[in-house]
């Protein structure tokens, strides 16, 4: 496979023949099921334009690969089959020629079009002196879009979105089994900045859904004691990112559940290993106790007579509190001062409401999330009603403020009886914890938490912000960025320093082979220039299939 001018893909991709009937049997599917689509498509003889970006870009019409002479056609055709909808052409010629003026740009975009046209055929764009997008209702099979209307299949089923049922679990399935590889694999603009941070954030969204689609199918196939599905899904995020520790406990978790107890423990000893050789860093307590409790239960099956009963699998995992927390994508690195001192805050019973105060990209979220999961199994915790994770990003007013609390606790309004009055009851003598994210838009709003403290003793509030909410019952803790690598420091000090690990990690996600040691100067100089800005590092780290960190760090400065 290659780009620029020459084949995009060399391989045609013929579906299973045991997805579709014969020719002389070829039925319309049944509506009651999600079938492979492209089988489907394979039987039909429309002309039938597939997109898949899940991985290295693959573009087929007619079943036949279609090659492009400039990579900026296949960025184009990209960008508009992932949004759907047409685009004005100065916005297109913004985002993939950012340093050219406007002139050129709308030139260079006009020939990519017509580059483009002739690839496909002009009866797939549709365009005019001011937009372009693809033909709304031409038969085009674009992967992500497949993939999200997949996952989103049970919303309307009568569970919570982080769990499954058994009407869930095949079309849970077919989307995991689109997600080829990350979101564009090995597809890049070096001239386009723009193109390649909204490739960033499209990998990173598409890489969220995939993560929480697979751990929806490790709740429901544990459920039904299914332990070695559920550890095909645990091995599928592991190799997503070995270093996610809640992961590698439930891999443990769930070969201690089918009796594979060897397995489970040196699934341990691979996350020890791990966590020393890529970060520096033991395993937490949460982990070794997993781990003590595992080998204890090893040690009892040893002793047990011949035909005697194991003891219920329940025993094995860390007592949990009831939480809808959202699956974490990346370790929290850096951030072990700033997790002990909240948590110690939020321990204090005169401290009912901490804020998490720093811009945008400094890491609030992720900081408040992990403290919010160590919360959900810390002996020291007293919520016992659980830890609720609120988004707020969309939440513009009091009243939505309320509904956006009530449907995280899975509060459902009735009667009469106001909301806000019905949320004041439900909380009253409960002791739960609340992550509101994102507050900065709904200070004036602020009043409305006041209310819930003083009518829920046993409520406490974690909120991230970028302004201050100005209440008495406000505990502010401003949050800075990732303390930034001594320049003189030897190299082993640099690698054990939070911006240097959360650089290797990210840069690791996208080139396995990516050599630290060489390049710990121009990393210690991007985290300075950054200020430890993780959202900063994550995104620089996002060229280093492209340049050179050295080249990274002359393109910041």
């Amino acid at each position: 496979m290659r780009y620029g001018n020459v084949r995009i893909n060399t391989t045609r991709h013929p579906p299973p023949a045991t997805h579709h009937p014969p020719p002389a049997t070829r039925y319309p599917l049944p509506a009651t099921r999600i079938e492979n689509y492209a089988a489907f498509l394979y039987n039909s003889s429309v002309a039938t334009l597939e997109i898949s970006l899940l991985g290295a870009p693959i573009i087929q019409l007619d079943r036949q690969p279609v090659t492009f002479e400039s990579r900026k056609a296949l960025a184009l055709l990209a960008y508009l089959a992932v949004s759907g909808a047409p685009h004005q052409r100065s916005e297109l010629a913004a985002l993939l020629w950012p340093e050219s003026d406007n002139k050129r740009a709308r030139g260079a975009l006009r020939y990519t079009l017509s580059i483009l046209q002739g690839a496909l055929g002009k009866e797939w764009l549709e365009s005019d002196r001011e937009t372009i997008g693809l033909v709304q209702d031409a038969p085009c099979v674009v992967d992500v879009v497949r993939f999200q209307k997949l996952l989103e299949s049970g919303r309307d089923h009568l569970h919570t979105p982080d769990t499954a049922c058994l009407d869930c679990v095949q079309p849970i399935n077919a989307a995991v089994a689109l997600y080829r590889d990350d979101f564009l694999t090995g597809f890049s603009l070096r001239d386009s900045v723009n193109f390649d941070e909204w490739q960033f954030f499209q990998r990173e969204g598409w890489r969220h859904q995939l993560v929480n689609a697979l751990r929806r199918l490790i709740r429901f196939h544990t459920q039904q004691a299914d332990y070695q599905q559920a550890l095909k899904s645990a091995r599928h995020l592991l190799q997503l990112d070995p270093l996610q520790e809640s992961v590698q406990r439930e891999a443990m978790q769930l070969y201690a559940h089918s009796g594979q107890w060897e397995l489970a423990l040196r699934q341990y000893e691979e996350c020890v290993r791990l966590l020393e050789t890529e970060l520096g860093v033991p395993p937490s307590p949460a982990t070794t106790q997993l781990h003590e409790q595992i080998r204890g239960q090893r040690l009892g099956a040893a002793q047990r007579p011949a035909g005697a009963e194991p003891p219920a699998p329940t025993a094995i995992p860390p007592t949990a509190r009831p939480h809808n927390l959202p699956a974490a994508n990346m370790p929290i690195l850096g951030r072990q001062p700033e997790i002990a001192a909240i948590r110690e805050l939020l321990n204090d019973p005169h401290c009912r409401m901490v804020t998490l105060l720093g811009p945008g990209g400094i890491g609030k979220t992720r900081l408040a999330h992990q403290i919010a999961i160590d919360l959900c199994h810390a002996p020291e915790a007293h919520f016992a009603r659980g830890v609720y994770f609120v988004p707020l990003a969309a939440v513009e007013s009091a009243d939505l403020l309320v509904t956006a609390i009530a449907n995280a606790l899975e509060l459902p309004f009735s009667g009469p009886k106001a909301p806000q009055a019905q949320l004041l009851q439900y909380l009253r003598e409960q002791h739960f914890l609340l992550v509101l994210d994102n507050f900065e838009q709904l200070v004036t709003s602020a009043p409305l938490l006041a209310e819930l403290l003083n009518a829920a003793h046993g409520l406490k509030l974690l909120i991230t912000s970028r302004e201050r909410l100005n209440l008495h019952e406000e505990w502010l803790y401003e949050i800075r960025g990732l303390p930034l690598p001594p320049v003189t420091a030897a190299p082993a000090e640099l690698k054990a320093n939070g911006c240097i690990q959360l650089f290797y990690h990210q840069a690791r996600r996208l080139d396995p082979h990516f050599a630290l040691d060489a390049a710990l100067p121009a990393i210690t100089q991007i985290a300075h220039m950054l200020q430890g800005m993780p959202l900063g590092l994550e995104l620089a780290a996002g060229w280093v299939r492209t340049f050179s960190c050295a080249e990274i760090a002359r393109q910041i400065q």
